[in-house]
């Protein structure tokens, strides 16, 4: 879904008076991204399969399951962890945690990206 910052999003009732702000600048903003990057010629494309996880809270006894609205406090502690586990005078890859749509949600991406490069072979 992309980076989000920390926030509440707005309900449908109080996005109203924003929306076509939102769908105007979302177009511009697509617009001049087009425009600035027509003439790149470079083929080094980064990627990363994202993954988007819900929090849930499992209890057997009862058989039910229930969302987790902790996603907050949980990526705080992925973080920490990712930092423990990863030793800094290498560079393997690790997770880049962030907030998804609500707190019952998180997304983690490969950090640093994939690196996709167009390899031409020419065999006379």
């Amino acid at each position: 879904m992309g980076f989000l910052e920390y926030g509440t999003p707005l309900d449908w009732k109080s996005a109203q008076p924003v929306l076509q702000y939102v769908k105007q600048h979302g177009v511009e903003q697509f617009l001049h991204l087009l425009r600035h990057n027509k003439d790149r010629k470079d083929t080094n494309l980064k990627w990363g399969d994202e993954l988007e996880y819900c929090v849930v809270e499992v209890d057997s006894e009862k058989k039910t399951v229930k969302l987790l609205q902790k996603a907050n406090e949980i990526l705080d502690q992925l973080v920490v962890r990712e930092r423990m586990t990863v030793p800094s005078t290498s560079a393997p890859l690790k997770s880049d945690w962030h907030p998804e749509y609500s707190n019952n949600m998180i997304e983690a991406i490969p950090d640093p990206p994939y690196e996709l490069r167009c390899v031409c072979v020419c065999v006379d």
